[in-house]
């Protein structure tokens, strides 16, 4: 994307996850701002985190097991997205920290399905002796899109409160999700 290959896939890839990771960091500096929120203090947000990532940890663990059979992992990547989606429409419902636990549960299996399959699914499609600039691009990606996301999360919640957020962040993940589902099974 950022140097002169022709790579469709990639960019296709690059294109999804610029917009999920877009809307991951809209609310993860602010995260616990939206736990206390919903009476919810310090252990309440770590241990959502915590959940969320052991959660995730499980999943990858159980996807690896399997991985290498599946041949259209970018169909489990937008499954992954579109999870993610469902969580971040969710929590404009969360009215508790039970209900958050529950949701963040649902995230964290879609960043568990999402991250083993992206990462092969990408991996496949590198360009031979271009392996270090292509996952460069990514990562470049990866944090210009998140200081991006962060920002604007901040902007919004303080301008317009979580409700908008978490629609925002829904959307971009519904879209990732299906960007790579329409994409030509042959590209990906």
């Amino acid at each position: 994307m950022f140097h002169k290959s022709k790579n469709r896939a990639l960019a296709a890839l690059l294109v999804s996850d610029s917009l999920y990771f877009a809307s991951l960091a809209m609310y993860t500096p602010i995260f616990a701002l939206f736990v206390q929120r919903i009476n919810g203090g310090v252990i309440a947000a770590s241990s959502a985190w915590s959940i969320m990532t052991f959660t995730t940890g499980i999943t990858i663990y159980c996807i690896r097991s399997f991985g290498e059979k599946i041949k259209e992992g970018e169909l489990l990547v937008s499954l992954g997205y579109l999870l993610a989606a469902i969580s971040f429409w969710l929590l404009i419902f969360v009215q508790s920290v039970a209900w958050l636990y529950a949701v963040v549960v649902v995230l964290g299996i879609a960043h568990g399905i999402r991250a083993p399959m992206f990462d092969a699914t990408y991996s496949k499609h590198l360009d031979k002796g271009q392996y270090v600039r292509q996952w460069g691009d990514w990562e470049v990606l990866f944090n210009v899109v998140s200081g991006f996301g962060a920002l604007l999360g901040g902007l919004l919640v303080a301008n317009f409160g979580f409700v908008v957020i978490f629609a925002l962040m829904g959307l971009f993940s519904f879209v990732s999700s299906v960007y790579i589902y329409i994409q030509p099974r042959k590209l990906l």
